[in-house]
């Protein structure tokens, strides 16, 4: 391989990997692999780029060399400057916002803004078809992964929602797929060979069904927009299509294999036990179908994920209005949104706001703003540009030779603009494959998966190489700016470049020992909870080494809120109440608005007779949402504790009446009512019975009891028979022990 192919092998290499790679275990998430992956191939090929200045403008190798061995200019692209933008704000934000999130949203836009930076001095014609086989070839294996899932219920690779492939969710594989797909039309316009074509449209129908697979409707919708546009763009634009002298029986040939093959797998039903637990036993076909069908049922906007987003993004705009021209701070949503969510949610709200432009302008404030208007303003200008040239391509003929073919296309930097210009196509692809990631951003946040985002970043690139092969017909303003790179900016970048890729080795080793650590932890301790003797001795051991784990994974990343909690719930339920409270309190010291952790580990402190420790805690929820049925829970559970129990048992009895539902708050009451209070305690009951069917059984049979020691035989007789008809045959017999024999059934 020629030094002018490796910057642009590591490229192609690196899209076709990202989504294609995945983690066998859960020690390690998918998406920090993927991370890896990506800021590798993007840091090697820039130091690729940059040595072949190293001795000044002399080595020509790079694709659109200069004749005379002269290198050509670096294009600075003003594409680029969006993301290097966002970046500077991040890197100020750390001043001032959370120091550690910014940070990581600093080094998502360099690495963001490079793929655009070094894509523009890379991509030509014939370069961007190496791009389209890297992306197709990595969405191709994706769906052979999620296919296998989806058909056989293989689980190789750990994931949540399946089908999954590699993305850990199937939301994160649809989202890519579909901005995957324009690169794979591509490919079927730019190849010669039409037995390639036919294998190429075999692989694309086969990543359609894996899309379907998933159901991810914001995927599906985007999907038939571009089963529209991407005909359309080839129809109108198909004097550009290589493959000329095609019949229309080629043409019926072809749209023929591509129906046949979803039609085909698409039927093929599924026998993965979690999607027939969840579904049925459906295929891909009907399962897209219902999916997209469930858009019209009124319940998806009022008890559905839908509404659940819509609570987000009504609390993403609250912090936009009250952060309009700074923001939050970059990458600080999921710290403050806790202070703008609904007041009668019992729980905070998720990670990320999914609604990628509402959440940059909560974060970003005016330059948030600035990046959506430009960025928009950009790909108008691009779309228009394409439709006014449709007409004025130059065609390659197809009887051109494979040398002369690759000489038009990759000659020289005075050729490259007619050659360019000329192809509108690529510019369409690109621009379908970005606006596809836009629309799939208003439900959910795939600028921050790996995979995903370095494909925008490619898309961009791709787009801002045209420019520079089109000055001649772009506004001044869009134009990139040539700038020669002598020797000693060649030295100097390549030493930042070195200590980058350093800093990339050290962070990617801290978080593999991270996640290692925490996920080896909350895994244990889950194990352990769920036991039904966590409080044997025999779990010393494993409970030694959990605490030993967490303390190794929070000394590495204390601000990891996705993954120690989870272990510091597991041990508050077996009773370590003091280092369950020891890791709320490490995440609180960086997200100080979340109330549940405020009220666990206010609970933590009660565990330890720690009254003044429990009301700190509860005093700093109450500023953040006075309304939360967690916090009001707490309160009656603080008065409780300290000996008030008219009080409590007032406020537990309002909060059960007014409709106030927390499981904390049932079991209090029916504690309190017990003792003093019997109708407290069938008040608590009933409310339990209702917001929990799933448990009905246990609440049944503490209202028999309760009703016996109120005198009232018949209800205690009818709430026995009615544990009874709700617990399973064969464990029936253990129920009736704690049933007074006179109230059992005869037999």
């Amino acid at each position: 391989m020629t030094p002018s192919r490796i910057p642009l092998f590591l490229l192609c290499a690196m899209a076709a990997l990202a989504p294609a790679v995945g983690v066998p275990y859960e020690e390690l998430l998918q998406d920090t692999l993927k991370s890896i992956v990506v800021a590798a191939g993007t840091l090697a090929a820039c130091g690729g780029f940059l040595w072949a200045y190293r001795n000044g403008p002399q080595d020509a190798w790079l694709p659109h060399a200069l004749p005379h061995d002269a290198l050509p200019p670096l294009a600075l692209p003003p594409l680029a400057v969006l993301p290097f933008g966002l970046m500077a704000y991040a890197l100020g934000s750390m001043a001032w916002s959370h120091t550690y999130l910014a940070g990581v949203e600093a080094v998502r836009w360099f690495l963001f803004g490079s793929i655009v930076l070094l894509g523009t001095q890379l991509f030509s014609v014939r370069h961007v078809t190496l791009l389209a086989w890297g992306v197709h070839l990595g969405a191709v294996v994706a769906s052979l992964w999620a296919s296998w899932q989806f058909w056989f219920g293989w689980s190789f690779f750990p994931q949540g929602p399946n089908p999954a492939s590699t993305f850990i969710n199937r939301n994160f594989l649809a989202e890519y797929l579909v901005c995957a797909l324009p690169y794979s039309v591509l490919l079927l316009a730019r190849v010669r060979d039409k037995s390639t074509v036919f294998v190429l449209s075999a692989s694309l129908a086969w990543v359609v069904v894996a899309l379907l697979m998933t159901g991810t409707r914001s995927a599906l919708t985007a999907l038939a927009g571009l089963a529209v546009v991407l005909p359309t763009a080839l129809w109108m634009l198909r004097r550009e299509v290589v493959s000329q002298g095609w019949s229309r029986g080629h043409v019926v040939a072809l749209v023929a294999t591509l129906g046949l093959v979803i039609a085909g797998l698409g039927s093929i039903p599924t026998n993965n036990t979690t999607l027939i637990q969840e579904y049925g036993r459906i295929d891909a076909l009907h399962r897209s179908t219902q999916r997209v069908a469930s858009l019209t049922q009124p319940q998806e906007y009022t008890e559905g994920s839908i509404s659940i987003r819509s609570r987000m993004w009504m609390a993403t705009l609250r912090m936009i209005a009250d952060h309009p021209l700074a923001g939050v701070g970059a990458g600080a949503w999921e710290v403050h949104v806790p202070r703008y969510q609904d007041d009668d949610l019992s729980t905070e709200l998720d990670y990320y706001a999914h609604h990628e432009p509402l959440q940059l302008v909560a974060e970003y404030g005016l330059v948030g703003w600035g990046f959506l208007v430009l960025l928009l303003a950009y790909l108008a200008r691009t779309a228009f540009q394409i439709w006014r040239e449709r007409n004025a391509g130059v065609a390659i003929p197809a009887d051109t030779p494979a040398e002369m073919h690759a000489t038009m296309h990759d000659a020289t930097q005075a050729e490259l603009p007619t050659t360019m210009q000329a192809d509108a196509l690529i510019r369409t692809c690109a621009l379908a494959s970005v606006a596809a990631l836009l629309w799939v951003s208003q439900g959910g946040f795939p600028w921050r998966m790996a995979a995903t985002g370095a494909l925008f970043a490619l898309g961009l690139a791709v787009l801002s190489a045209a420019d520079r092969a089109s000055n001649a017909v772009i506004p001044p303003w869009f134009r990139p700016r040539p700038w020669t790179i002598q020797r000693h900016h060649a030295v100097a970048m390549l030493c930042a470049m070195a200590v980058c890729i350093g800093m990339a080795i050290a962070i990617s080793t801290q978080a593999v020992r991270c996640e290692w650590w925490l996920v080896r932890a909350g895994k244990t301790a889950l194990g352990i909870a769920a036991t039904r003797t966590a409080q044997d001795p025999r779990w010393d051991a494993e409970k030694q080494a959990v605490v030993g784990w967490l303390r190794e994974g929070i000394a590495i990343h204390p601000h990891y809120r996705k993954l120690s909690v989870i272990a510091a719930d597991a041990m508050a339920r077996w009773g370590d109440w003091a280092h369950a409270t020891w890791v709320w309190e490490s995440v609180l010291a960086s997200r100080p608005y979340v109330v549940s952790l405020r009220v666990n580990a206010a609970r933590g402190h009660l565990a330890a007779g720690d009254i003044p420790g429990a009301y700190r805690h509860y005093a700093l929820a109450l500023h953040v949402n006075p309304h939360s049925p967690a916090l009001q829970a707490l309160h009656v559970t603080l008065l409780h504790r300290e000996g008030q129990i008219g009080p409590a048992m007032r406020r537990a009895r309002a909060l059960l009446v007014s409709g106030v539902i927390d499981q904390n708050l049932v079991q209090e009451a029916y504690v309190l009512g017990r003792s003093h209070d019997l109708d407290l305690a069938i008040l608590a009951m009933h409310a339990g019975i209702r917001a929990w069917p799933q448990r009905a059984m246990d609440g049944w049979l503490r209202l028999g009891h309760l009703y016996l020691a109120k005198h009232d035989p018949d209800r205690a007789r009818k709430a026995f028979a009615t544990a009874l008809a709700l617990s399973p045959p064969m464990t029936r017999w253990l129920l009736q022990e704690h049933i007074p024999k006179a109230y059992r059934p005869v037999e």
